[in-house]
Parts: structure tokens; sequence; C-alpha cells
């Protein structure tokens, strides 16, 4: 199973002229880095796609998955947590996670 990876990277945002307080939520390279290789060693292929503007790109030049594990925190407003999930509706298959783990498995149902 392919999943992409969803995330706010501090350090981008910075580099754009983003203050500290915009980005005081959003994560760290190792936080990223961390997440994709407990996904890898559990069997699962992976792909770092970023934030909301790096999916939008990568969907636009024809990438998929099949599920997409966000942890992207969003910029303002009261639904900036699921702005990821606006731009990926229909673009992958809707999956239910079990994050409960067996033997080193995600149970995804």
């Amino acid at each position: 199973m392919k999943i992409g990876l969803t995330y706010d990277l501090r350090s981008w945002y910075i580099d754009r002229g983003y203050s500290m307080e915009d980005t005081a939520e959003f994560d760290k390279k190792e936080t990223v880095d961390a997440l994709d290789d407990s996904l890898v060693k559990m069997g699962f292929e992976t792909e770092q796609i970023g934030n909301s503007f790096q999916m939008i790109e990568a969907l636009a030049g024809g990438k998929r998955w099949e599920l997409v594990f966000n942890i992207a925190e969003g910029l303002y407003g009261d639904g900036r947590e699921s702005v990821i999930n606006a731009i990926q509706h229909g673009k992958a298959k809707n999956i239910t996670i079990d994050l409960s783990c067996e033997n080193n498995k995600l149970n995804l149902s």
C-alpha cells in the first residue's frame, strides 16, 4: 500500500517569510522522518508529500496514493486542519484507520 505523508514543515514556511508565531505548531524534519521510517518498517511504501501547496502540485502532476496520512496543521482559521482532507477528497481511497498496532503491524480496516 502506498501512503502519502502530509505535514507542515516549519522550515518550509520560515524560508518563505512566515513568522515563528505563524509556524509554532508545525513539524521538524526529524518528526516527519521518524513517522516515515515507522511506516516503512511496518511494510508500507511511503512518499513524503509535504503541505497543502505541495500536495496540490503533486496531484496536478498526476501523483496518487492509496492512503494519505495527514499531520498537517494548516495556517489559519477553524478549518485549517482539514485543508488536506478537502484537497485529496476523491483522490485517494477512503480507508478507516485503526491506529492500534500488533506485532509492529498497523491495522487498517
